[in-house]
């Protein structure tokens, strides 16, 4: 069994940001319930934490977490780039690493959107909390073998090592998804599963060449491909909660009722220990096979409500509809981190005093106080002017021009802690999160 360290382990501003900033903005999420008490109590060191929605606020203040430091930000997109009359499809399943787990070879059909066959995509890290256990046995139960319908699912090892995904799959539905051992793999619907690298650029062309996404995850902090797909005008199918009830509604998707919470247990080599002792969602089984059904039968609904994810989504999780919250939020930032310098320069500046009573030298001595505080600010201002105009020199900067550069005024730097996305508020460093970006695991 894999153990997780107890404590974060890259300190957030690193060592050498100390006495460079005088207020800490952290970024992060989790997909359970709760926080384990030591991330908690490491996410509690930072002056004000930005999680992407109410889900998140509310697990984090269960937590522990002071709630007057959380605020919430949502994830954004680029819709111009995951913009459906852009792409052309993948050639599936000619895709690179993939093969046939279950059914017989493709057979004739046109598709996707607008022909006989039908194709599920499913992207997802193999392990328990997305909920792969339920995905199988959904699409085994509801389709059979001479439906015209496939399941692709794009996936990746995490912590343990899959040599073989195929005999991955086939021991997962008999040993988890009550199919009976012996059972000839050609009389069950066809799956095909990847595990080769995606490139960013091929992901808008691999939604392009499905019908429908479908993830019964038992937990999110957000949901990436899940927005990615409806940005790409498909209709999604995932879980009625955690970090997803931000932006999965019916109107736009076709959310999973929940028959409840459970606790996080070891359920292999993929268990993240950090979720032990939390609780997640439990998908509705049978739910899961309805709606399964549904946007096979009901096609030209399932497209509708896809082109309407397509315009919420462009409106509300835009670049332009996040920068104005982010822009609004730094601002609200910068007031709290100029009242915290000047609180903090006032207590030297009593302490420097000796604490002087009322009189004409207390008086004297309070002005000169107030200069002091106006002078030191000011310095403060001018240093972080300067840092940041380093770090946009280097690249280093995180948002680009306009009010984005302003996080490092607040000292904020390259976070290496508190936060897309596995696991963020566990203080995944931010060349480990680039490397999972490319494979689907956009922890934030």
């Amino acid at each position: 069994e894999w153990q997780s360290p107890e404590l974060p382990g890259v300190p957030c501003p690193p060592q050498e940001m100390e006495g460079r900033y005088i207020y800490r903005v952290g970024r992060t999420m989790f997909e359970t319930s709760t926080l384990p008490r030591h991330l908690s109590d490491h996410v509690n060191q930072f002056d004000e934490v930005w999680v992407p929605s109410e889900f998140n606020r509310q697990s984090f203040i269960a937590g522990g977490v002071d709630g007057k430091k959380l605020y919430t930000l949502p994830q954004g997109i680029n819709t111009t780039v995951f913009n459906p009359a852009l792409h052309t499809p993948l050639p599936l399943p000619q895709l690179k690493g993939t093969e046939l787990a279950t059914g017989r070879a493709e057979s004739a059909g046109r598709g996707p959107h607008g022909g006989e066959k039908f194709v599920f995509l499913s992207i997802f890290k193999w392990e328990g909390r997305k909920g792969w256990e339920i995905l199988l046995r959904a699409f085994v139960e509801e389709f059979k073998a001479h439906e015209n319908v496939e399941l692709h699912i794009a996936t990746h090892a995490f912590i343990e090592k899959v040599p073989n995904w195929v005999e991955r799959i086939r021991q997962s539905l008999t040993s988890r998804c009550g199919v009976a051992e012996g059972t000839a793999w050609t009389s069950l619907p066809r799956i095909y599963v990847t595990s080769a690298f995606i490139s960013d650029e091929q992901y808008p062309q691999l939604y392009k060449a499905a019908d429908a996404l479908v993830i019964p995850t038992r937990g999110e902090g957000w949901g990436r491909p899940q927005m990615e797909a409806m940005s790409m005008g498909l209709p999604v199918i995932s879980t009625n909660w955690s970090g997803l009830t931000a932006f999965l509604h019916p109107d736009v998707a076709y959310p999973i009722p929940i028959e409840g919470l459970v606790e996080a247990k070891y359920d292999g080599p993929s268990f993240f220990n950090w979720f032990a002792g939390t609780h997640w969602a439990q998908p509705s089984l049978s739910e899961l096979k309805r709606l399964m059904r549904r946007v096979v039968t009901h096609r030209q609904e399932a497209r509708a409500k896809g082109a309407a994810a397509r315009r919420y989504v462009v409106q509300e999780f835009g670049p332009e509809g996040v920068a104005r919250k982010l822009q609004a939020l730094i601002r609200q930032a910068e007031k709290r981190a100029d009242a915290v310098a000047a609180e903090r320069l006032r207590a030297k500046a009593v302490a420097k005093s000796g604490e002087k009573g009322p009189g004409q030298q207390g008086e004297k001595q309070h002005h000169a106080n107030k200069g002091e505080i106006a002078t030191a600010l000011e310095r403060l201002r001018h240093a972080a002017e300067k840092q940041r105009a380093e770090h946009l020199q280097a690249g280093d900067h995180l948002l680009g021009a306009g009010e984005g550069e302003k996080l490092h005024a607040l000292g904020h730097g390259k976070s290496h802690g508190a936060g897309h996305r596995e696991h963020q508020a566990g203080g995944h460093s931010s060349q480990v999160r680039r490397r999972h970006a490319k494979r689907r695991e956009r922890k934030p």
